[in-house]
């Protein structure tokens, strides 16, 4: 806005062009920066580029219609409607139409003279300039911080849902705040799924996409499954005494979750859980919470354990192609029967007794 106001300013001090330029230079300056709404950072650079088209063709095509006023007017009307249909073809075509909308809205009401029309060019050019410049030089995504900050806010709500789970109060005072905290889980779930579709997973993290897609989805599941299953013991046994173990369990699951826990603590529980994975579901509901407890801390580990702080060492390695260097091998298992034994290619009757009086391109049907 300052840029704009700043080149509309000396186009009307020193051009001594019309005032109404210090009006429309900031407004639109404020409205491209705010119409744009794609989702990833290219998208919003190159809709913020083709902004000045529509913008340029609405101005001048106002200013030419000045002396048909009715004309202008139902034009005017007719882009209007248009800039609104165009919202259903996504934030593109919705920016596109909006700022063609306020191009003829200014030719409309501030009738600029077409002798005049260079002046509203270049105050309309540099709104959207200064916009693309902002966008390019300070706008800048950071694909790292991002993913911490969200893994950050998905143990925060992991720890959230256990707090709730975990609660002495009856059934009916905790169940919203159950219902938060895993519909929290689900929420940054879902913004860490998007920020995978924005960026290249394995040029930032060390990790390609499908492995941490995976990682993300197992600790999600793991650790509602895990809530679930300490909200049924707590409705079961309201006094809420519970097993040795299944309380050691719960301690390290909070472990892997807390951010200051320290590397040495996490491995640590990860061990734990390693170990006790070897007691069996039973009958015992306080075996199979201990069960379903250590799943989600190995879960939670295992996605802690990925390195955020450079990328994946195979980002720029082509895939290998095993098919086309090593030969296929049939594996034999012994209690497996033994394959058919190939038939000898049998030549058609019809072929037999013309074998070598057949004319050329003939074929037995």
């Amino acid at each position: 806005m300052a840029v704009s106001a700043t080149v509309a300013w000396s186009l009307v001090h020193f051009g001594h062009s019309d005032h109404a330029l210090l009006a429309m230079g900031p407004f639109l300056a404020l409205f491209s920066g705010l119409v744009v709404k794609d989702s990833t950072r290219r998208d919003r650079l190159i809709t913020t580029a083709l902004l000045v088209f529509p913008l340029v063709t609405t101005l001048s095509l106002g200013a030419l219609l000045d002396r048909w006023r009715a004309v202008e007017i139902v034009v005017f009307i007719g882009i209007a409607g248009t800039a609104t249909w165009l919202r259903k073809y996504g934030p593109r075509a919705n920016a596109l139409g909006m700022i063609a909308f306020f191009g003829m809205f200014f030719a409309v009401f501030l009738r600029p003279p077409v002798k005049e029309l260079p002046e509203f060019w270049l105050v309309a050019a540099c709104a959207v300039a200064s916009v693309l410049l902002i966008r390019l030089a300070f706008l800048r995504s950071v694909p790292r911080r991002q993913i911490t900050t969200l893994l950050g806010e998905f143990r925060g709500a992991c720890v959230y849902s256990l707090d709730a789970a975990l609660d002495a109060k009856p059934e009916a005072e905790v169940a919203a705040q159950r219902r938060l905290g895993l519909s929290r889980i689900d929420q940054v779930s879902r913004a860490v799924d998007a920020w995978q579709a924005e960026f290249r997973t394995a040029a930032v993290i060390d990790a390609d996409a499908t492995a941490f897609a995976a990682a993300v989805l197992d600790a999600r599941i793991s650790v509602e499954h895990a809530c679930l299953e300490l909200v049924r013991l707590r409705r079961d046994d309201p006094t809420g005494t519970t097993s040795g173990l299944l309380t050691t369990v719960v301690e390290d699951l909070r472990t892997v979750l807390l951010p200051g826990s320290s590397t040495i603590e996490v491995a640590a529980a990860a061990d734990r859980a390693h170990a006790h994975q070897r007691i069996t579901a039973s009958d015992d509901a306080d075996e199979l919470a201990v069960v379903i407890a250590n799943r989600a801390v190995v879960a939670q580990a295992t996605l802690r354990a990925i390195d955020l702080t450079r990328p994946h060492p195979d980002t720029h390695t082509p895939p290998p192609q095993p098919s086309a260097q090593l030969p296929l091998r049939r594996l034999h298992c012994p209690h497996s029967p033994a394959p058919p034994a190939q038939q000898p290619r049998r030549t058609p009757a019809c072929a037999r007794g013309w074998a070598g009086s057949r004319p050329p391109g003939w074929r037995c049907r």
